[in-house]
């Protein structure tokens, strides 16, 4: 009875030290509440299969993309996160997907220059027009959104490395760029890259 309970016990210690990297990565808010799971589940460990799963799983963000571009939209022509009435749930949402893949491009597990193929738009667009929302909500929790600054610089600085080469400070999108950036995140149709 002992023998057979251990050869079941060392069967199933394996199995458990040996799982593969979907655990859950938790990002607090304020509140200490949980925003987002890891639901990309990285089951490569080559870059270019790791970022066709992100771009799969913002191809299917429509709704939520759609919630953060009104707000994005409220905000550019308000210029000032506390005016802004709309919800803003969307916008986390996006930011959280946003921050999980800079997470990952930190940890090596997808490289910079996928993810600049891939989001540099999307990445530049979404922190220029929430960085004080970011700003904010990081006064009450300093952890929230932290991988977001890093990736936006690196997007930045792999982008004024391309000719024509320009400083990482002159790539940015003005406000009627975003504008139709974000009036775009808004259309129903789930557009494909």
């Amino acid at each position: 009875m002992i023998g057979g309970i251990a050869i079941v016990i060392a069967a199933v210690i394996p199995l458990v030290l040996h799982q593969e990297d979907k655990a859950m990565q938790s990002i607090s808010n304020a509140n200490g509440n949980i925003q987002a799971g890891r639901d990309v589940n990285i089951e490569s460990s080559d870059s270019a299969q790791a970022i066709k799963q992100y771009d799969d799983k913002f191809d299917n963000m429509t709704a939520k993309r759609r919630v953060a571009g009104i707000v994005c939209l409220e905000y550019l022509s308000k210029t000032n996160w506390d005016l802004v009435t709309n919800d803003t749930d969307g916008l986390d949402d996006v930011l959280n997907f946003f921050d999980l893949m800079g997470y990952d491009m930190e940890s090596q597990r997808i490289s910079s220059n996928d993810v600049y193929e891939y989001f540099c738009d999307d990445i530049i667009s979404y922190y220029q027009a929430s960085k004080e929302y970011i700003d904010k909500i990081q006064k009450d929790d300093p952890t929230a959104w932290v991988h977001l600054k890093p990736m936006f610089e690196t997007m930045k600085n792999i982008d004024a490395a391309k000719p024509p080469k320009i400083t990482p400070d002159e790539v940015y999108f003005i406000t009627p760029e975003l504008v139709k950036y974000f009036k775009r995140e808004t259309n129903s149709i789930n557009f494909t890259r």
